[in-house]
């Protein structure tokens, strides 16, 4: 199940403005990664003693109780088939219709992918005609690759009203899905049904908790449906995902390329000061104590560069009394979308400054301990910023000439 989710999401996301093409929901349907995924054993240190804790009972009574009904259900039907019909690839007469559509629908999914990508997607494979002729194509193959078998003979083309059906359904489909007539592109979840939300654009991303952050983000989201952009050919795109975590555990996920014309109001939402702040700071404090490690380069107009290493308390000491102040001040971290400060921006004096830092929550220093990295892109306006890394750069240079 979550391979055809995967499959009909590749095949319709195409035509669904902000459609992922990534597939998840059916999981649920795929017992043996659910188990692996809800079922196991946690291990708990106190007091030098380690404790074993199972977890995921009733995920695992839930699976047995379901294939002990289709264990029963299988048993039922295998007793009423005809005993001259065993041999045959559908033992069971009721049974034969299923096993057609399935077929027809399986071929669609696979071979109909197959025969878009190789044979149209030269001359545009997401076009919804070429779409469609595949999908008939690659169901009319399975519809009665599947009657060959059932009758062990290739005079199967009486069966054609059966295959007219499927043609219909999914001709209607896509029709639908095209037109959007299941509300899906027009869907965001209300305000009140949120428990979380996270946005992500060409390298900025936040996480979001406070109710008027999310509603700020619902109102840009509204926005980008009523608009509907879609870019041209040759028209430069830039990837903008939402994530929202609902209060009753379910996630609603919406991906647009979104054309240079449309990343302004994106651009104000990542700037507003209290998103700002919170994109491009550390979510927890940060002292030399819990400073991994910490590099900055100065990029001059002449193509020159220093590059500089700095100890865990003049990193402590420049995020905290100069990368807050600036991002405070508003002279630091802002989103620029249609600019990538290091190739093409220019800077006001042709120097620029770049920075990466990296801490972990709890100091850990172990190969395998999470720690978060930032990194800051900036020019002289963020005057904190770049007078602490110029003072570094002059005092790099005084201690090579002192030892020279």
């Amino acid at each position: 199940f979550p391979v055809a989710e995967f499959l009909i999401s590749a095949i319709i996301s195409p035509f669904v403005f902000g459609m992922s093409g990534r597939a998840g929901t059916l999981t649920f349907l795929a017992p043996f990664i659910q188990l692996l995924r809800s079922v196991g054993f946690d291990s708990v240190t106190e007091d030098l003693t380690e404790a074993f804790s199972f977890y995921g009972l009733r995920s695992l009574i839930c699976y047995a109780a379901v294939g002990l009904v289709m264990s029963v259900g299988a048993l039922l039907i295998y007793r009423r088939r005809r005993m001259e019909a065993a041999s045959d690839i559908v033992a069971v007469n009721v049974l034969k219709p299923v096993f057609r559509y399935c077929m027809a629908v399986g071929f669609a999914i696979t071979l109909g992918i197959a025969i878009n990508y190789f044979v149209f997607g030269a001359v545009g494979g997401n076009n919804l005609l070429f779409t469609i002729v595949s999908l008939l194509v690659a169901g009319f193959i399975g519809y009665f690759a599947a009657e060959m078998l059932i009758r062990k003979s290739f005079k199967v083309f009486d069966k054609w009203p059966g295959y007219v059906v499927f043609a219909i359904v999914v001709i209607a489909l896509m029709l639908a899905v095209k037109c959007d007539a299941f509300g899906y592109e027009r869907r965001v979840p209300d305000a009140e049904k949120v428990e979380s939300a996270y946005a992500y654009v060409n390298g900025a991303n936040v996480d979001l908790t406070e109710p008027d952050q999310i509603e700020q983000l619902r109102a840009l989201h509204s926005a980008i449906v009523e608009e509907r952009r879609i870019p041209g050919e040759d028209e430069s795109t830039c990837n903008f995902s939402i994530d929202y975590t609902l209060k009753n555990g379910r996630v609603v996920r919406r991906v647009y390329d979104l054309p240079d014309s449309s990343l302004q109001q994106v651009e104000d939402f990542l700037n507003q000061r209290d998103i700002l702040v919170q994109r491009n700071s550390f979510d927890f404090p940060v002292s030399a104590a819990n400073i991994h490690y910490a590099y900055a380069y100065v990029y001059y107009a002449d193509g020159a560069y220093e590059s500089i290493e700095l100890s865990p308390r003049e990193a402590a000491d420049f995020y905290n009394n100069c990368v807050l102040p600036d991002l405070m001040d508003g002279s630091l971290g802002f989103a620029e979308l249609q600019t990538y400060p290091m190739e093409t921006k220019e800077w006001p004096d042709g120097t620029h400054y770049v920075i990466y830092i990296a801490a972990d929550k709890t100091g850990a220093y172990s190969e395998n301990s999470y720690r978060t990295e930032m990194d800051y892109s900036f020019g002289p306006e963020a005057a904190r910023c770049s007078a602490f890394l110029d003072k570094l750069v002059e005092r790099a240079k005084l201690s090579e000439a002192v030892m020279d």
